[in-house]
């Protein structure tokens, strides 16, 4: 890179082969690496790009360098992430983990991590950027996917006109929804956390759905009736 060519002019017999030792396993390390790595210039072009982006984007290193990050990407650039990105460049400030999405028309997002440094010279004056990138498309897809069945499952639970719960293996509620709350006379909020037992004191002395028997075989437990009282209906069976 620029730093191994402006000292190799400097350095000279063994001092000039550690020196080139030292840049050939750096540049060992990068060609592996998953992720990608890059150096830009003052003017805030790319000077550097390493071939793992080829792997991860499809995209040669030599059709980005001499570019600005919104002139490599063009129409992607304008994604309110990039252009956080393009911003924290222009203030020279330092980037820690920040997530990109390039967004294409008619294809699936791809999503990236990026932290960079500011480099100043002796005299204190902006020379440009080091940073690294990774894909994180799958995570970011996963992550959505996942808070989107959650949402669902939410709405489900919410406009379930029957009872129901879920439990832990202790037989504590995680979740309730709010035609159990009613039946009980008791918040959502004051289920969560509390075993069977505690909102329901005569259950172990009740005949019920053998808990340690469906985690230990694993199987289910259907259609079976149960004869109880509810808390909001304590007359009734």
């Amino acid at each position: 890179m620029r730093l191994f060519r402006y000292l190799s002019k400097y350095f000279e017999g063994p001092a000039a082969q550690r020196l080139a030792e030292s840049e050939s396993r750096f540049q060992a390390y990068v060609g592996i690496a998953s992720d990608w790595y890059f150096e830009i210039d003052k003017d805030l072009r790319y000077s550097f790009m390493s071939k793992g982006i080829l792997a991860a984007r499809g995209t040669s290193p030599e059709d980005i360098l001499g570019k600005t990050h919104a002139e490599a990407l063009g129409e992607l650039a304008r994604h309110p992430t990039q252009q956080s990105y393009i911003e924290a460049l222009e203030r020279r400030a330092g980037i820690k983990d920040m997530l990109l999405c390039r967004a294409r028309p008619g294809k699936p997002e791809l999503w990236a991590r990026i932290s960079a440094q500011p480099i100043f010279d002796a005299n204190n004056v902006f020379a440009g950027y080091r940073g690294v990138t990774s894909d994180v498309t799958d995570r970011i897809l996963a992550e959505t996917a996942l808070k989107e069945s959650e949402t669902r499952l939410d709405g489900f639970f919410a406009a379930a006109p029957i009872g129901m719960a879920i439990f832990d293996n202790q037989r504590r509620y995680l979740k309730v929804n709010n035609t159990i709350a009613d039946w009980n006379g008791i918040a959502i909020e004051d289920h969560i956390g509390k075993k069977l037992d505690d909102i329901f004191p005569a259950y172990e002395r009740s005949e019920n759905v053998d808990f340690a028997r469906i985690l230990e075989t694993g199987e289910a437990v259907l259609d079976m009736e149960i004869v109880a009282t509810l808390p909001s209906r304590p007359d009734e069976e």
